[in-house]
């Protein structure tokens, strides 16, 4: 476990944008595999070769470095305090970014997630030492060393060229019923219609009673700090919970210099709601739907990458690879929107479903998903071995 908790194996993908409008139906080969990292290699042939050139290739690799800020010798008991130190940590991820950048004369992009602030500055420097650059965000708590996701990518590269960036936190896109400004416009005309002194008379008055009966603050403070948890964790409020996750997107568009195609490369960290299947299906389908509005309707060829914290097993995961609709998860029906929007589901449901076909790349060459991507034991839970971290591609743009 020790070796594992070093890094949390990435997934790699070379590919080649197809430069005509064939479908996907190409020569596959297979790289050698090295120590737990598993690698996949394909291209589509043009009209004229069925080689394609490195000039129109590229190489996407996606890695979740774990943020150095969850790597205490308490949460994970079986691994050798050394292996746990950032520093020993940082060397090992280092010499595996080295071996990626020297390995290949094509471009390398790296997806990367958890990428901790005490790390940021590092990363930053080593990959401007190779003549790269990082764009993304950091948007996690203190307890996390403030995690977020980065992209890397080469700078005055002769092959691919960065034409656009956009990074999106995405529970803002999460459905919300339509702003309804009469009632608004009402509201705001009833308050206004009382004088200001006689409203904040009244509103003084009615909490000086409040506080003057302290068994009162103390249920007051109870109520809410409870209630607040409720909200957070209990499964019907998902879509109130999912709005206000911090999660950010990094979307990127690129071109290649000698054909001029233009192809948009994604990362995502899915939030770490494992109580709640509908935050992870709301965030999974809105995500995607995100990276495929971005690459003009899919109208370009989009990769997104990431760790999406899903199983091949459950319905999430599907939901995405085979465009179910909503109406046929398990439970009946994705957990409803608050009572006063409940009128508004049928429109929340539409808005994740996935507007396009979507594949994994893994599943494209081995017929299956990694064996894992997540090799832990933390704190006393059971050992802990699943697929987590994926690379999803618009179906027959590559």
């Amino acid at each position: 476990p020790s070796q594992f908790l070093s890094f949390i194996p990435s997934i790699i993908l070379s590919i080649s944008i197809r430069t005509t409008k064939l479908p996907l139906y190409s020569t596959f080969s297979m790289p050698s595999k090295r120590s737990s990292r598993k690698s996949s290699t394909f291209s589509h042939p043009t009209s004229s070769s069925s080689s394609p050139s490195s000039s129109n290739q590229i190489r996407v690799i996606s890695y979740n470095l774990l943020s150095p800020g969850l790597t205490s010798p308490s949460r994970f008991p079986q691994c050798h305090p050394t292996h746990l130190q950032s520093e020993f940590r940082y060397k090992l991820i280092i010499s595996k970014l080295d071996y990626e950048l020297t390995s290949t004369s094509i471009p390398v992009i790296f997806c990367l997630q958890e990428v901790s602030r005490s790390w940021y500055s590092k990363l930053h420097l080593y990959f401007l030492s190779k003549n790269y650059t990082m764009i993304g965000s950091s948007y996690g708590s203190q307890y996390s060393d403030y995690m977020g996701v980065f992209i890397a990518f080469p700078i005055n590269h002769p092959f691919i060229t960065l034409i656009e960036c956009r990074l999106e936190r995405i529970g803002q896109f999460v459905y919300k019923p339509p702003y309804n400004s009469s009632q608004t416009n009402k509201e705001s005309h009833e308050l206004t219609s009382i004088h200001p002194s006689v409203k904040y008379y009244d509103n003084f008055k009615e909490n000086f009673k409040k506080i003057m009966n302290l068994s009162k603050i103390w249920i007051t403070l109870c109520d809410y700090f409870y209630k607040k948890s409720e909200i957070e964790m209990e499964t019907e409020n998902a879509w109130m919970y999912s709005r206000k996750r911090q999660n950010v997107a990094i979307f990127l568009r690129f071109q290649f210099t000698l054909t001029c195609e233009k192809f948009c490369i994604g990362t995502y960290h899915n939030p770490c709601a494992f109580w709640s299947q509908s935050v992870m299906l709301i965030h999974s389908g809105m995500v995607i739907n995100r990276m495929i509005k971005f690459a003009k309707n899919g109208s370009e060829g989009w990769i997104l990458a990431g760790d999406f914290n899903i199983k091949p097993s459950e319905f999430t995961y599907e939901f995405v690879t085979k465009q179910l609709c909503i109406s046929s998860y398990e439970s009946g029906h994705l957990d409803v929107l608050p009572k006063d929007e409940e009128s508004m589901q049928k429109q929340a449901e539409e808005s994740i479903e996935i507007q396009s076909e979507v594949d994994s790349v893994y599943v494209l060459f081995n017929g299956k998903e990694p064996d894992f991507t997540n090799y832990a034991k933390v704190e006393e839970n059971p050992m802990f071995i699943e697929t987590l971290d994926y690379i999803f591609i618009g179906r027959n743009q590559w």
